[in-house]
């Protein structure tokens, strides 16, 4: 340590108060009495990966709101220096719900998260990576195995985890795992394997669920690739026409699935971030749709519609076309009498007797 304090003074020229080096002695639980005893506060730190300048207070006003609806205590967030955003939560549940939940984005800009570590300063060193979920196509028929997608998730980074309702041929087109992405790299579009059974290498084609935006010529996420991609620029000045951009979203972008298979329910009950759409399980079918009348009459149709309307009749788009009536006999007609009514005797009531005039008697001037 004295060597250390040394080493500064010297480089830094540093005054005897500024060498002096002071020891904060932290309370253990054991000393602390009991009505003193605070839950310690969970935090999480986070960043906008992105090159863009952007509104933070929008920025703290929106995530807090979005945060808040998945939390049973509001969340604060507090700007940092460096880009960082400090988010503190009332209880640990909070906080794990907002990171099962990732990835996060902001104007379409990922969002980088981590918990802090209390020994170290808040610079923002560690927000490096960001979990997606992988869409693995072109699997060979009944080679989907939990030994595949770890190598899989060997070429990719670490496996947070495996869907394994996937695995089965009858669930879709592909399987899907978790993957913890360095955002420094760039997306895979595929990977090649040996399947040693069929001896033959497969491209297996990847695609990414709820993606960020990323440069569509290098792969990386943060960035454009006419905005802030030095690869491409670099391709640009070495060539005599601007390069062909590698990445398309349609091809790297996968649609989550909505499975609504009743098979799958005991499994999805215990996956901690099922891939069935909340909306299925607000808003169910019965509740936003409303079943016609057990009773309601036919709707009416007039004529062929293949006949075209005569002169003088007016064509409603879509509905029916004017022209003699087609309705069934047992169909009552709205403009006929009910026949429950009693009527007049127009035998007995020719024309029915006007009431008689009344004259006014005259007055004569006196």
């Amino acid at each position: 340590m004295d060597d250390l304090t040394n080493s500064l003074s010297v480089a830094l020229n540093l005054t005897e108060t500024e060498c002096t080096i002071q020891t904060l002695h932290e309370i253990t639980p054991a000393t602390t009495p009991e009505t003193e005893i605070q839950q310690a506060p969970l935090f999480l730190v986070a960043k906008v990966h992105t090159v863009k300048s952007f509104n933070r207070k929008n920025f703290i006003e929106k995530m807090t709101k979005n945060w808040n609806h998945i939390s049973r205590s509001p969340v604060i967030i507090t700007e940092r220096p460096h880009g960082l955003f400090l988010v503190e939560f009332g209880c640990d549940g909070d906080r794990r719900r907002v990171l099962l939940q990732q990835p996060w984005t902001y104007l379409n800009q990922a969002i980088l998260m981590d918990i802090p570590n209390s020994l170290d300063v808040l610079n923002g060193d560690s927000l490096l990576k960001i979990p997606l979920w992988v869409q693995v196509f072109n699997t060979p028929f009944l080679k989907r195995s939990e030994e595949l997608a770890t190598l899989v998730s060997s070429s990719l980074g670490h496996m947070l985890e495996l869907y394994k309702p996937s695995l089965r041929e009858t669930w879709g087109p592909y399987f899907r795992l978790r993957v913890m992405f360095d955002v420094a790299q760039p997306l895979p579009r595929g990977i090649p394997i040996h399947f040693s059974g069929t001896n033959k290498v497969v491209w297996l084609e990847l695609k990414y669920e709820n993606l960020p935006d990323i440069c569509f010529f290098c792969g990386r996420m943060g960035h454009s690739y006419n905005k802030g991609c030095m690869d491409y620029m670099k391709a640009c000045d070495e060539a005599p026409f601007p390069p062909e951009l590698r990445y398309d979203i349609k091809t790297i972008s996968g649609k989550v699935k909505v499975s609504t298979n009743a098979l799958l329910c005991p499994e999805q009950s215990n996956f901690v971030n099922p891939p069935v759409a909340s909306f299925m399980t607000t808003n169910p079918a019965s509740a936003v749709c409303v079943a016609p009348p057990e009773n309601m009459p036919p709707f009416p149709t007039y004529g062929s519609q293949e006949i075209g309307p005569a002169q003088g009749q007016t064509l409603q788009a879509g509905l029916f076309k004017s022209g003699p009536s087609t309705l069934p006999p047992n169909y009552s007609h709205w403009n006929q009498p009910d026949p429950n009514t009693p009527t007049l005797d127009h035998h007995k009531f020719p024309h029915p007797t006007p009431p008689p005039q009344r004259t006014l008697p005259s007055f004569m001037p006196l």
